[in-house]
């Protein structure tokens, strides 16, 4: 894809990598203001990939702060994937900055939690780190976030997280529907543990996972029980 934009628009190419060579990340949003919706279209991809090549990871944040804070729509999904395909450094200030600056925007932190998750969605601690980085502190917030995503330590938070909801019923319901109507063995067999682990006699469906209430508290401790316990 950066090889077609490449080759159609040369001009386009060249003034970027002026401009990155040059630090002159000011110039870049006036730049894209004065391209065509063709060359701009073109240009965003492009600068993503010509950035994850060239720039440290401190420069990359920083520059993706200025670009998504000049036109979100344009970058923000852009840079992220760009930084995730091109393995670019998240443990770095810079980055730190750049997830507090589109914290205040409900939109723009599903689209980072969801773009980013590929890279901190294995270990639980990691997806803490991640909400902790956009300050998504509120419970049903980050339910709906987790429930996006799939993998067994999305769904070893999420069964943390719902224990702070336990007396909202109608949410823990919900959250059980939603995961049966995801219709895979994984989610069917999470529904089933939250099911018995929150005494929601309410649903219906017949669950092959049986999980006995003095084994709860231990899944909840253990992030390996809980993973061998979802693929009974």
């Amino acid at each position: 894809m950066p090889i077609q934009h490449k080759h159609a628009y040369p001009q386009v190419e060249l003034r970027l990598r002026q401009l990155l060579s040059a630090g002159d990340w000011n110039a870049l949003p006036p730049y894209f203001s004065g391209l065509s919706v063709a060359q701009f279209r073109a240009a965003g991809p492009l600068l993503a990939s010509l950035m994850a090549g060239q720039l440290a990871a401190e420069d990359y944040w920083a520059l993706t702060r200025i670009m998504v804070r000049y036109h979100s729509r344009a970058f923000l999904v852009t840079l992220l994937k760009a930084a995730v395909s091109g393995k670019v450094s998240f443990d770095n200030q810079e980055f730190a900055f750049f997830c507090k600056s589109i914290s205040q925007n409900a939109v723009d932190v599903e689209k980072a939690f969801s773009c980013l998750f590929p890279v901190f969605g294995d270990d639980p601690q990691s997806i803490i780190r991640l909400f902790t980085l956009l300050e998504v502190a509120e419970e049903q917030q980050r339910v709906r976030l987790l429930l996006r995503q799939d993998g067994d330590a999305a769904f070893y938070v999420l069964f943390h997280t719902l224990n702070y909801l336990e007396h909202d019923r109608p949410f823990l319901l919900r959250t059980v529907k939603f995961l049966i109507q995801k219709q895979d063995e994984r989610s069917y067999n999470f529904a089933s543990l939250l099911t018995s682990h929150f005494g929601l006699d309410e649903v219906k469906a017949v669950f092959s996972l049986h999980v006995e209430p003095y084994q709860l508290a231990w899944l909840q401790g253990s992030f390996e029980a809980f993973r061998k316990a979802l693929k009974r």
